[in-house]
């Protein structure tokens, strides 16, 4: 997990997007417990990196309805529109390309 946290800070502004999944393996006798014992390594690995917050609003599932969620949706879905968009163009091109070089190529 830590080695998540220096990945998404220090290449954030590059677009980078880190998926992380939490699996608890420690025993608790009560569900209050293991939340209390979830939430303390929260705070004590994810202190200083900004993923912190998004994780605890992840962890107590306000992540998916908040502004900031949807917000950061409507800029990966918008990233996603503009390389597809720049995918074809370039694709197009290649096409053209490929189809001057073929003849040369059959040779």
């Amino acid at each position: 997990m830590p080695n998540f946290v220096v990945l998404h800070d220090k290449y954030r502004s590059n677009g980078l997007e880190v998926v992380v999944g939490i699996a608890a393996h420690q025993q608790a006798s009560t569900a209050d417990e293991a939340r209390a014992s979830l939430d303390a390594w929260v705070d004590k690995e994810l202190a200083k990196s900004e993923l912190r917050e998004s994780v605890a609003k992840i962890l107590n599932g306000s992540w998916a309805v908040s502004d900031e969620a949807k917000a950061l949706d409507a800029v990966r879905i918008n990233r996603g529109r503009r390389r597809k968009s720049e995918l074809s163009q370039n694709r197009g091109l290649v096409e053209r390309i490929l189809a001057k070089l073929e003849p040369a190529m059959k040779r």
